[in-house]
Formats: C-alpha cells, sequence, structure tokens
C-alpha cells in the first residue's frame, strides 16, 4: 500500500495526504475534485473516513463524488474501472448503471482517450450508441477514432485494425493533435501499431492475414513476409495457436520453417503445434486431416498425441459440429462400400451420411454433390435434411 505524504495543519494536526482530501471534503461538501481525487489515490480495499463517521471504500466514494456532480467524466470513468464488462453499480438517485452506461456519459463530457478507448472496449463490432447529451452516434471504430485524436497507442492502432474489414479505410488524425489526417486500411494500421510497439504478438498475426505469401511490407525499417511476421508473432508468444495454424498455410509439403528457439516445423507439425496448444482448435485439426495421408499417423514431439487422418476429421467436428469440410473429408475416408464410423458423440455415419452434413452446413459443396449422385442408382431417391427428396439425375444437375 502507498504511504501518502504528511501534511501538516495550522493547529499542528499532522494529515496523510488521502486524510487532507478528507478534509477538504468535509470543509467544502459540494466541491468535487476532492472525491476525484481521492478515489484516484485510495487503493481498491482501502477505506477512509470522511465527516459523517464512516468508513468509505473507493467505490463509495465516487457514488458521493456523482452525488455532487452527476456528469464529472473523471468519476465516471474511475468508477468504470471498479466494474466488470457486465456488471452495474447503483448511484446514490437510485439510477442503475452498467460499466458501458457510466463510459457512454463520460465521453459525453470529455475527450479522453483513456475513456473513449475504454468505451471501445466495451462495444461489439456493430453496435451503436447515443450520447445522451451531444446526440452523436458511436460506434466501437468511433472510440478508437476519437481516442487516436488524442493520444497514438499501439493498442489503439490494432484495436481500431481489428474493428474495420480487410477492404475498408479509415481516416485518422495522425500524428494526434496535428490536424493531420491520413487514410490507412487494416494492413497500415498493424503496421503503425507494431511502430510504437514492436512487441505485440497480436498485431504480427493481424499483419500476417493482411498479406498474400509473396508480398513483402516494412516495418520498423525492416522488411518482412507474411511467414516472417508469422514467426516474429510465435518468438513474442510461442502459444500462439492461430499463428502456428496460419504458418502452415505459408508452407509447402516438401518445406520446413525455424522457430526463434531453433525448432524446425513443416506444414502438417505446424496444424500439430497449434493443436497442441489448442487442443479445441477445429480448423488445425481439419487442416491437418487434409494433409495426413490415409494411412499417415502423426504424433507431436513429447509423445502426448498420436492422430490419423480419419481422428482428425472424427475431433474437428466434435469441437465444431457444423464443419462442413470436415464432414466431406471424414466421408472420404470411408472408401469401402458401406463403411461406417462412429462420431464421438456416439452418431454412426456412413459416407454419405457425412456428405449430405457437408451439404446441409454448405449447400454448394460440388463435390460432395458428386459424391452422393454417384453412389446412387438411376431410381433411387434420397432425403435432404430439410426434407426434399432428390433422384439422381437432379443431383447431378442440382438446383439446391
Amino acid at each position: 500500500m502507498r504511504r501518502p505524504d504528511v501534511h501538516r495543519m495550522s493547529d499542528g494536526t499532522k494529515l496523510n495526504r488521502n486524510e487532507l482530501l478528507a478534509h477538504l471534503i468535509t470543509v467544502a461538501p459540494n466541491f468535487i475534485a476532492p472525491y476525484v481525487q481521492l478515489a484516484s489515490f485510495l487503493e481498491n480495499d482501502e477505506l477512509i473516513t470522511l465527516a459523517d463517521g464512516r468508513k468509505y471504500s473507493r467505490r463509495e466514494v465516487l457514488l458521493k463524488a456523482l452525488e455532487v456532480d452527476s456528469k464529472n467524466a473523471a468519476a465516471l470513468y474511475l468508477l468504470s474501472t471498479l466494474l466488470g464488462k457486465n456488471e452495474s453499480i447503483v448511484l446514490l438517485n437510485g439510477k442503475k448503471k452498467s460499466k458501458q452506461d457510466l463510459l457512454a456519459a463520460a465521453a459525453d463530457n470529455s475527450e479522453s482517450h483513456l475513456i473513449f478507448s475504454a468505451l471501445g472496449g466495451c462495444l461489439a463490432i456493430g453496435d451503436k450508441i447515443v450520447l445522451e447529451h451531444s446526440g452523436t452516434t458511436v460506434t466501437k471504430k468511433d472510440c478508437y477514432v476519437a481516442a487516436l485524436r488524442q493520444v497514438a497507442k499501439a493498442d489503439y492502432l490494432f484495436n481500431l485494425a481489428t474493428c474495420i474489414a480487410s477492404s475498408e479505410r479509415v481516416v485518422i488524425e495522425y500524428p494526434p493533435r496535428t490536424g493531420t489526417e491520413i487514410d490507412c486500411d487494416r494492413k497500415e494500421l498493424y503496421i503503425l501499431a507494431l511502430e510504437h510497439n514492436s512487441e505485440m504478438p497480436s498485431a504480427w498475426y493481424g499483419l500476417a492475414t493482411q498479406l498474400a505469401a509473396n508480398v513483402s511490407v516494412t516495418v520498423n525499417q525492416k522488411p518482412f513476409t507474411k511467414q516472417s511476421c508469422l514467426v516474429q508473432a510465435l518468438t513474442l508468444d510461442p502459444s500462439h495457436a492461430m499463428a502456428f495454424a496460419s504458418l502452415a498455410s505459408t508452407l509447402k509439403d516438401d518445406e520446413v520453417v525455424t522457430t526463434s528457439d531453433g525448432a524446425t516445423y513443416n506444414r502438417k507439425q505446424c496444424y500439430l503445434a497449434a493443436i497442441e496448444r489448442n487442443s479445441a482448435y477445429a480448423d488445425a485439426y481439419c487442416n491437418l486431416g487434409t494433409a495426413l495421408s490415409t494411412t499417415e499417423t502423426i504424433t507431436n514431439r513429447a509423445a502426448t498425441i498420436t492422430l490419423t487422418k480419419r481422428d482428425c476429421y472424427l475431433i474437428a467436428i466434435q469441437h465444431n459440429p457444423s464443419h462442413a469440410i470436415a464432414y466431406f473429408g471424414l466421408g472420404n475416408t470411408l472408401a469401402k462400400k458401406g463403411e461406417t464410423v462412429a462420431l464421438l458423440n456416439g452418431t454412426v455415419v456412413g459416407r454419405r451420411d457425412c456428405y449430405l452434413e457437408t451439404l446441409r452446413h454448405n449447400p454448394k459443396h460440388t463435390l460432395a454433390l458428386k459424391g452422393i449422385a454417384a453412389s446412387m442408382t438411376d431410381a433411387e431417391v434420397v432425403t435432404l435434411h430439410d426434407g426434399r427428396k432428390i433422384t439422381k439425375k437432379e443431383w447431378e444437375n442440382p438446383r439446391l
């Protein structure tokens, strides 16, 4: 706990900093500044005695502050920091406010980058809120644009990049407070974020997602490809499962890549490394299944995971029951006529069942259509998941 400075009063009484602020509240109970300053100095578990003899927590001091001035941005913001994302609090006037409500009210009366970035963190992409006082409509993207008008922080640039589509562009004031505006796409925002903080694995991964395999960009005066961005992400965060899975996509079957710890990985080993780091990563299982041959088995370096092609598809379906590609891949492993396999939930399926599930989740999957048609007799009729009955001729010339 911090040890506040000691102040000597005119009567010789010694007060520490927090006690002095409590005294100012007693002297001027309708002056909000001491409340806010006191709350900013108090630890979350610390109590302070005010003039009424009661002991107040940091949260209670802020509630008293908002009783004095319900629109004070600093008090609203500080109170919001004490709440979880979905938590609410009842003010002393009886009104219930969520963390988002407090931050929206604060943003209505302040341009603070801290307030706008925190509000952006509360909003989902696509959310719109209207600030009560100004009537301004605000989105998640607007919050980070507003924050960047004040301060260029790597986090704000990164968060803004995640708010926009790959094809979208956004205008920001950059450098901040200069009146100069620049037009950025997602890739350029990731680069700016990394120029402010090159130790952000999520930004390196984000940048990699925006690059084609043969494209190079310059970050901090050094060239980086998609693959080298992913290696950089893994250097900073070796547990980054999605970076390993994306790294696999940059490799040909006979290629290997070396990470900063000296370990080498081929394409299949990258997918397996992703699975080691996220055992519920359905896409990584599916992609590994696609990469393995029918008779091949793969084991991780620690010998804790052993998988066949079929295992990969079964586990992918377990973690994502609507994974069309995994169902199609599983169907392809059932080569023998009448062969079946039990899904990990116990359901027994054959090749045609797998293809039908593929079409349930991706009605335009051409190869699944052809697979079903090839297995049918001319007189046979197959029922789709929605109840429609289709003949072989209709499968071969589908209008699904």
